[in-house]
This record gives C-alpha cells, structure tokens and sequence, in this order.
C-alpha cells in the first residue's frame, strides 16, 4: 500500500470517531480524523474531524478525543467545498 494510501486508512480508522455523531450539514457518517493547522494557543499538533462527503470539518482540538468532542458539540464549521463567499 502507499504511503498515501496508509495515511487515508489511519485517518479513516480511528476508533474514536464511532462516537462521532453525523455531519450537521449533510448527514454524512463517514468522517475522518485529519491534522489541522498548527494553532497559537495549542502546543503541538492539532487534529480535527472532516466529512468525506461534503468536507465540512470541524474545529480543532489537541488530541483527538478533543476533536471528536468538539465536532459533537456545537460549532461553526469554518470551510465547506461548494460554499461560495
């Protein structure tokens, strides 16, 4: 397998995400865990959950039992493929 494809496996598998709930946009249930954009108030990596089906993703979070409770909450996705500004 790829180095490519490994990585798109890893993302997709993560056990946390069956708590995940839904995309609030689209009802998509296949969501990934994704590295998100280095943060100046999060030492580290981030991680963030995203929807493989519209790519709405959620907000980040340190860890990855961080991502997936603040995708379960509320929050306002910041980036969707066809929203147009």
């Amino acid at each position: 397998m790829s180095k490519e494809g490994e990585a798109l496996e890893k993302a997709y598998s993560n056990r946390l995400l069956l708590s995940a709930r839904a995309c609030p946009f689209c009802g998509g249930e296949t969501l990934g865990m994704f590295p998100g954009p280095p943060s100046p108030i999060m030492p580290g990596d981030t991680l963030r959950v995203v929807c493989s089906q519209c790519l709405c993703h959620g907000p980040i979070g340190e860890s990855a039992q961080r991502a997936v409770a603040k995708w379960n909450g509320d929050f306002n996705p910041t980036h969707r493929k066809n929203d147009i500004a």
